[in-house]
């Protein structure tokens, strides 16, 4: 630590009350927002795990631009057509959770929370499925999340999908299977999942390609 770093510390401990409130606020506001918005964000994760029902297939959608609850439950409709009754209750559910970077904020905080909330969401395996937009299909094509993902489908290439979507002309939505972590594959519950995961994507889609996320990587 530098002098003039020790001394300005030590000034501001000698600083009242409300100016040391003050002094710390001016120098630390961005840092102290960006650890609220991410605390608040995975919070809230937390809490969705612990509260929400059950469904028999949970899907995460991060996108840039929000996505209209209209749009989500054309979707959860749509794809409940390909799902197992799991959870043995007479019904077939799907649930979509949607995360979108326009709604957190343009700071480089708030956008540092997003990241935060997804990479916890990954790590944990939180999801068999996940769906993207353009910005974060084009993020997990990056060496550090190679791996992540054993599958990317275009629901654009689809024209059922793309109508009852809306998917505008010239932009992307897709369908992408989580791999199966090496952490996962004695763990019952994640393997049906994931296994579920599989068998939807190939009554929705139809076979894979090799290399399907290389070739969709190309488009």
């Amino acid at each position: 630590m530098d002098r003039e770093t020790r001394e300005a510390r030590q000034m501001a401990k000698n600083l009242p009350f409300k100016a040391k409130m003050a002094h710390i606020w001016t120098y630390y506001k961005w840092w102290i927002l960006g650890t609220i918005a991410a605390v608040l964000l995975i919070g809230g994760t937390i809490y969705e795990v612990l509260t929400r029902p059950s469904y028999d297939l949970e899907i995460g959608y991060y996108s840039e631009k929000y996505v209209s609850d209209e749009t989500l439950q054309a979707m959860e409709s749509y794809f409940s057509q390909f799902v197992e009754d799991i959870d043995g209750d007479g019904q077939k559910t799907v649930k979509i959770y949607s995360v979108s970077a326009s709604m957190a904020g343009e700071s480089a905080e708030a956008q540092m929370a997003i990241q935060t909330k997804f990479m916890a969401e990954l790590s944990a395996g939180s999801y068999p499925v996940f769906f993207f937009d353009e910005t974060f299909y084009q993020m997990l094509q990056q060496d550090s999340y190679q791996g992540t993902m054993e599958s990317f489908r275009d629901m654009a290439e689809n024209p059922e999908m793309r109508q009852a979507f809306e998917i505008e002309d010239g932009t992307h939505v897709y369908w992408a299977t989580r791999s199966l972590y090496q952490s996962e594959e004695d763990k019952e519950e994640k393997c049906a999942a994931h296994d579920l995961a599989v068998r939807m994507e190939l009554s929705a889609f139809g076979e894979r390609a090799e290399n399907t996320d290389k070739e969709t990587d190309q488009k």
